[in-house]
């Protein structure tokens, strides 16, 4: 088989929009990866000086409308649905709990290294360091 007769289902999928399913540039992925980057920092606060901002059923409301202007609601159910399951791996326990914790640099450059080393997130590797920690003592 040559690369020409390959199928589509060998080929990388392509960068897509999942609100739309539209293909997306290589610019709008840039801007995403920054956004997200953005947003996901612990010390984010979005600007909210010129916008309204909804909270509890009615936030979900607004948001479920917006989605459903873009999408059909089977699609929407489709990709919402139930959301991050817990740390806990049981069913009931309610969300995880974030903590966020401050370290000095060379702490920091440390962890940094563990992440490079292990190829885990630093929230995975600083969990599995507290929990040796505590059951230790």
């Amino acid at each position: 088989m040559t690369s020409e007769s390959t199928s589509r289902d060998d080929r990388a999928p392509e960068p897509f929009d999942a609100l739309t399913g539209w293909p997306t540039t290589p610019e709008q992925e840039e801007f995403y990866a920054a956004w997200a980057a953005d947003v996901e920092r612990d010390d984010y606060e979005p600007d909210t000086s010129n916008a309204t901002v909804y909270v509890g059923a009615e936030a979900a409301r607004q948001g479920r409308e917006l989605l459903l202007s873009v999408m059909t609601e089977e699609e929407l159910d489709r990709i919402t649905g139930p959301g991050r399951p817990s740390l806990s791996g049981t069913v009931g326990d309610g969300p995880s709990r974030k903590r966020q914790v401050r370290l000095p640099a060379q702490l920091d450059e440390l962890l940094e290294l563990r992440i490079a080393a292990e190829g885990r997130g630093a929230s995975e590797i600083l969990r599995d360091a507290l929990e040796q920690y505590l059951r230790a003592s």
